[in-house]
């Protein structure tokens, strides 16, 4: 039975989404995130079937390349609470093959493109029915951007559609639920299956069948695990559909009972399913040869612009513009298919004639060299594109902190005031109180948290300059004070030399006082023995004669 799923979800900065990060996953692609200097690699994932960018005529051709058209949106949205995309979310009818899926896939992203006249990135999953996924369920992710395309410019409008506001949401989504519910049934038709699906709810179809509930996660993560162990309880709401799921499959038993009385009149339904069956192989075939002859001269286009591209970055963007790597991984595969039914593509030889005339052989590119390019040349260049964006990335951060560092306290003051009142004190201690009073981290965004480093790094700097500047100060003053130690001796020096000076001119005096003391005794000394000499001779003397 033919199933119905559709619906509608916003990809939001607010809630710390990434438009790049969001169509990287679902197109399975690595691509440059140019806001957050991000690489967002999801080349790893499998069971992405198709990938593909649907948009207006006018579109610029920037736009038409997943990398720079995410990017751009990025850029175009500034606010800090961005919405950046929509998506509508859909399951396929099991009961369609890979080439109907896809058609039907076109069908709906046209229908948005002219509706909206938007970008459409849109992406078909396989199941991961190594997860316990039910094999059927094949979905599609379908992004589109939140501003249309102007029709003078080709680049995005100034102002966004409202279809989705609040005011009409509810209804565009009602609408949309209805038209898919009809392009389904349209699809399902043109493939010969005599089922319908219904986008009403079972109350308004009023078919007495009952409504099973959305069991969350955890919920089904435990069933896909013990599908088949009868042993394990499952929780209550899962024990509640089962048997909801239950009552509806007798509620439906006679609608089947009327069913395959009617499907009895008809041709065998195996031979309908295998005339179908060898239609499709026919027609994937037919495909396959068609996709395998354009394969080389593409490729060849593709060598020759990539042999003229020096950095990874350049090759990487050769890539995506060509869409080498999928086409690659598509060859190998349409190989197989056609290697099967012995219809392998090989080299044309060239008639005598040519071979007469000197005309070259055409290149061809072998199964095994494309296998090894895939594995080895461009894994090569998506990790070596890695590495150039992960540099880049990093040398633009060191300009940013550079810049960061050249503003004055007054600017950081500002820049911490914003950040305090978006983040209030749990900035700055990194955590927050629960209403129970636990402390739990805070999750800040890429951009808060380059600031939050900064921060740090410049209050460190700023710090450094201070201590430096105040040891500047301390050995200014240290000198001064050893100047002035210097002067002060100097100053004593001259004090006692001038003392010792003074003593000398003292003592020199005192000498000098002495001499003449001893000069004066000895004159009178010697007026005493003049005098005395000359007495004697005055006095009679006594002689013989």
């Amino acid at each position: 039975m033919a199933i119905y799923h559709f619906s509608v979800k916003a990809i939001s900065r607010k809630a710390g989404r990434s438009a790049v990060a969001a169509a990287a996953y679902r197109a399975g692609e690595m691509l440059i995130d140019n806001r957050y200097g991000k690489t967002q690699d999801y080349t790893k994932k499998f069971g992405v079937d198709i990938a593909q960018i649907y948009a207006p005529d006018n579109t610029n051709k920037k736009l038409l390349h997943r990398n720079e058209l995410w990017n751009t949106v990025e850029n175009v949205e500034n606010r800090k609470d961005a919405l950046l995309a929509r998506e509508f979310e859909i399951a396929f009818p099991s009961e369609l093959n890979q080439q109907e899926r896809k058609t039907m896939l076109d069908d709906l992203c046209n229908m948005i493109v002219k509706k909206y006249n938007v970008v459409v990135d849109a992406a078909i999953h396989a199941p991961h029915t190594e997860n316990g996924s039910d094999e059927r369920n094949y979905h599609a992710h379908i992004m589109f951007t939140t501003r249309a395309i102007d029709l003078e410019t080709g680049l995005f409008s100034t102002k966004k559609y409202r279809d989705f506001s609040r005011d009409k949401g509810t209804q565009t989504v009602q609408q949309w639920r209805a038209d898919f519910a009809t392009l389904t049934n349209e699809h399902l038709k043109k493939a010969g299956h005599n089922i319908t699906v219904d986008h009403r709810s079972y109350v308004t179809q009023e078919n007495d069948l009952q409504a099973t509930e959305h069991e969350g996660p955890d919920a089904t993560a435990l069933r896909r695990k013990h599908q088949n162990d009868a042993s394990i309880t499952l929780p209550d709401i899962c024990q509640k559909n089962d048997a909801i799921k239950i009552s509806n499959a007798e509620k439906r038993k006679t609608v089947i009972e009327l069913q395959s009385l009617e499907n009895e009149i008809k041709v065998s339904e195996s031979l309908i399913a295998n005339a179908k069956l060898a239609y499709d192989q026919a027609n994937e075939i037919a495909q396959a040869e068609i996709r395998a002859n354009a394969f080389q001269k593409k490729y060849l286009d593709f060598a020759n612009m990539i042999s003229t591209k020096k950095t990874y970055s350049e090759k990487l963007a050769v890539i995506h513009e060509t869409q080498a790597y999928e086409l690659a991984k598509q060859y190998v595969l349409d190989f197989e298919l056609l290697k099967s039914v012995n219809k392998e593509p090989v080299p044309k030889k060239l008639g005598f004639w040519d071979k007469l005339k000197g005309t070259k052989e055409p290149i061809f590119y072998d199964i095994d060299e494309v296998k090894r390019n895939i594995t080895g040349q461009f894994e090569a260049v998506f990790a070596g594109a890695k590495k150039e964006a992960i540099q880049r990335a990093k040398v633009e951060k060191q300009k940013r902190l550079e810049a960061f560092l050249l503003k004055n306290e007054y600017e950081v003051e500002k820049i911490v005031e914003r950040l305090r009142a978006d983040y209030s004190k749990e900035f700055a201690e990194k955590v927050k109180i629960t209403e129970f009073g636990k402390k739990v981290e805070v999750i800040l965004s890429d951009e808060v948290q380059e600031l939050y480093e900064f921060l740090n790094i410049y209050n460190e700097r700023n710090k450094a300059k201070k201590e430096a500047h105040q040891k500047e100060l301390d050995a200014v003053k240290e000198a001064d004070q050893l100047r002035q130690h210097v002067k002060e001796n100097e100053l004593k020096e001259k004090e006692e030399l001038e003392a010792r000076r003074k003593r000398r001119i003292q003592q020199q005096q005192a000498n000098n006082n002495d001499v003449e003391h001893t000069a004066i005794q000895q004159q009178h000394v010697v007026s005493a023995n003049k005098v005395t000499n000359n007495k004697d001779n005055d006095s009679p003397t006594n002689t013989p004669f």
